[in-house]
């Protein structure tokens, strides 16, 4: 399986606006006006980044094992002080797993063509 932890927090001057980060991929962040609709946002920003990933020839980045350090960098980024933390872990397996297919398709196409 292959998990990433979504940070989730509800912005601490707006209860309407809630947040959710990806802490092993620095930058990779949405909003929603609900918890759900935020996890999805950003989970959807983390299939892309991926996909780029891919594209560019990275290699994605493993899950954070200790977020504490994550945690204070996303109380910085966002200005936040006080804010109560949720962890939500999302499988993204599929889309790595569909990007590795794509990689090997690809591959035998371009060796069968050559």
């Amino acid at each position: 399986m292959r998990s990433f932890t979504i940070v989730i927090f509800q912005d601490q001057t707006e209860p309407d606006v809630w947040y959710g980060a990806v802490p092993a991929v620095r930058g990779v962040h949405s909003n929603g006006t609900t918890r759900d609709q935020a996890l999805q946002m950003t989970t959807l920003a983390l299939e892309g980044t991926l996909e780029l990933f891919f594209e560019l020839g990275l290699v994605i980045p493993p899950d954070l094992t200790n977020l504490e350090p994550a945690l204070a960098q996303i109380r910085d980024d966002f200005g936040l002080s006080d804010a109560n933390f949720e962890m939500v872990q999302v499988d993204l397996s599929a889309v790595v797993r569909a990007l590795s297919v794509f990689e090997s398709e690809v591959s035998s196409f371009a060796t069968a063509s050559s």
